[in-house]
């Protein structure tokens, strides 16, 4: 926790940056606070819920309450405090002239709190862009998938046909070769018996002249 001096008023500050550091700090300070979707704090003072953004202090004030200053005010009002930087005493005038002029400035600096951290990303704008680009994008992968199933398995059973008609046109072919194969050996036992019966013939022919 640092310490800062507004016109030698001491208070003890926090900025906030949305990290877990500052909100340990918070925390310590024995702070109530809820934080929005935006990455915004709310805290109770006793003008009710006040809501700061990202990069602005949380200061109690030397009257015990906890206040929101937006960064750039804050940074004009109050200096880092030094160790040889006397602490004047505070009287009751200064603490009512801090206090006018804190509700002055937040009342003129409200309209640019939104405006000076405006380039920090907005939760609820970056979820409906992922919503969006997820809407426009899973009907093409969800396409693309189902064609490439489609065209997987149709390349599977044209792979299956062929196998199948591949095997049948070698069955086919085996069944036919061993169908000549057989022909084959009659036509050549069926000319064995031939060529015997006319050798046979001649023999006897020639025992019948002598």
């Amino acid at each position: 926790m640092q310490e800062f001096i507004k016109k030698n008023i001491e208070v003890q500050a926090v900025q906030y940056d949305g990290m877990p550091e500052s909100l340990e700090e918070l925390n310590n300070l024995g702070l109530q606070y809820k934080l929005g979707e935006d990455s915004s704090i709310t805290i109770i003072t006793s003008r009710g819920e006040v809501t700061g953004e990202i990069g602005d202090y949380i200061l109690l004030s030397i009257t015990g309450e906890f206040e929101i200053c937006n960064r750039d005010k804050f940074l004009k009002l109050y200096s880092e405090k030094k160790d040889e930087e006397p602490v004047q005493p505070v009287i009751q005038s200064e603490i009512k002239t801090e206090e006018l002029v804190q509700k002055e400035d937040e009342i003129t600096s409200e309209p640019s709190k939104k405006n000076n951290f405006s380039f920090f990303p907005n939760l609820n704008f970056i979820t409906a862009c992922i919503e969006l680009i997820m809407i426009v994008l899973l009907p093409l992968i969800m396409n693309f998938v189902v064609k490439k199933s489609i065209k997987t398995t149709v390349e599977n059973i044209y792979q299956e046909e062929i196998q199948e008609e591949s095997n049948n046109l070698l069955n086919q072919t085996k069944i036919e070769a061993k169908a000549l194969i057989d022909q084959a050996k009659k036509d050549a036992v069926l000319e064995a018996d031939e060529a015997f019966k006319k050798e046979m013939e001649r023999l006897t022919n020639e025992r019948v002249k002598k």
